[in-house]
């Protein structure tokens, strides 16, 4: 029996390991994470920060992009599996003649399995490998989207708590000064202890309501470093812009059809819904490819006892008790669940987008009524005290003036935040980005 060279059966033992990958293995330091956690700064700037800026370090820090990115990664892993052509099978079949009228002699032989796809079952599958793809690059997409929004978002409520806090203490501050001058008319006697008492009872829930607003200040600072992945210590002494133009009802679209067109043509879910129906659509002609049975080529040698013998096998399975039929039925409802979550969809995508729109409307209006009553207030404040100057007013008179303002920019300050929520709903169901936002400076 013949035995082949040491140097031949190397060559052939490198010619199909020589291709390998290494394995490398990646430990996880979850200490070192942490630490590195709480060693992220924010880039010190020459300009104040803003919500651009801001959104702009996010983006290129978030964690959920570098996870959409890595899921991209995978899909595009997938496609290289999809893509590949099936390898043959070898098989060695060792074999002695023991009838042999002399010494027993060998009859070794070899083979080779080659699968041929039929059907075009490998550009089906590399078809719905991209189609996956595709829905992980839309979902990157949505992750861009969504951060945008939260660190936004976060921002905001940021810049509306330092307005809140501000515009409390202010209001704190002038409930302190009315009831200290009363005080004073009581001690000269020129008012009873009962016209003290509410003064006094506004002062003490003008306490309690900036420390409320205090405490709101310092939950918004911990929500926007948490939007950016920053330690809360990174956002002190951090210079802000919360100035913003407000979004005008101009801005907005004249009828729910405009609305409804752009929020088609941008939403995440439908476009994502849209592939996902491309996928079961793809799986059906995989399942009806599958009907089809592959090709098996199979080359064979043997030595048989000093004879050199070569075959040609062709084998494929028998289609004979069924053809695919269950996978392909189960295929095609998948298909049409695909088809209707659509439809789902889309009739979502308009109720919410016509809601939004309706809200947002209102909000506006109400913010605009609100800037009207502060309008009045100011300038009574202004008129009483032009009046004191004149001698015609006196300092209380001037100091309830500015506690009506203060209170009606407070009540500004609620109203604007709807606002801003509204216009965030607004976005998040049309897709669309408002021209301007709304400005909460106190």
């Amino acid at each position: 029996m013949p035995t082949l060279p040491l140097k031949t059966v190397l060559a052939f033992a490198g010619l199909l390991l020589g291709g390998c990958v290494a394995y490398t293995p990646e430990a996880i330091d979850v200490g070192g994470t942490d630490t590195d956690f709480h060693q992220r700064t924010l880039p010190a700037t020459g300009i104040p920060w803003t919500a651009d800026t801001l959104i702009a370090f996010a983006a290129a820090h978030d964690i959920g992009l570098r996870q959409a990115n890595a899921r991209i990664a995978s899909a595009e892993a997938a496609c290289i599996t999809a893509g590949a052509a099936a390898n043959p099978s070898l098989s060695l079949v060792p074999g002695v003649n023991t009838s042999a009228s002399n010494a027993p002699s060998g009859i070794p032989a070899v083979s080779l399995d080659f699968i041929v796809e039929t059907a075009g079952k490998r550009d089906l599958r590399l078809t719905k490998a991209r189609q996956s793809l595709a829905v992980a690059a839309i979902a990157k997409e949505e992750s861009r989207w969504q951060l945008r929004l939260k660190v936004r978002q976060a921002f905001r409520e940021t810049g509306l708590a330092q307005a809140r806090h501000e515009a409390q203490a202010r209001a704190q501050a002038s409930q302190l000064q009315l009831v200290e001058r009363l005080h004073r008319q009581l001690a000269a006697g020129g008012i009873s202890p009962a016209e003290v008492r509410p003064a006094e009872l506004s002062s003490h829930r003008a306490k309690l309501d900036l420390d409320d607003a205090r405490a709101g200040e310092i939950e918004a600072g911990h929500r926007l470093a948490e939007a950016l992945g920053l330690p809360d210590a990174a956002l002190k002494g951090i210079r802000w812009d919360f100035r913003s133009p407000l979004a005008k009802v101009s801005d907005l679209p004249i009828d729910s059809r405009e609305l409804r067109s752009a929020a088609l043509a941008r939403r995440a879910d439908l476009a994502t819904a849209l592939t996902e129906y491309a996928i079961e659509e793809t799986n059906v002609a995989i399942e009806v490819a599958r009907q089809y049975p592959d090709i098996h080529l199979v080359p064979g040698y043997q030595w048989d006892q000093g004879a050199s013998k070569w075959q040609l096998g062709i084998g494929s399975e028998l289609p004979l008790f069924n053809r695919n039929q269950g996978p392909i039925a189960e295929a095609a409802a998948h298909r049409k669940e695909a088809a209707l979550r659509i439809v789902e969809i889309q009739e979502r995508i308009t109720a919410e987008g016509v809601r939004a729109l309706d809200g947002l409307r209102q909000a506006m209006q109400a913010y605009a009524d609100t800037q009207a009553i502060v309008d009045t207030f100011a300038a009574a404040l202004t008129s009483v005290q032009r009046r004191r100057t004149a001698g015609a007013a006196d300092a209380s008179e001037e100091t309830l003036a500015m506690i009506d303002l203060a209170n009606a920019r407070l009540v500004s300050i609620e109203r604007e935040a709807k606002l801003r929520h509204q216009a965030d709903v607004y976005e998040t169901a049309t897709h669309v980005t408002l021209p301007g936002e709304p400005d909460f400076r106190p």
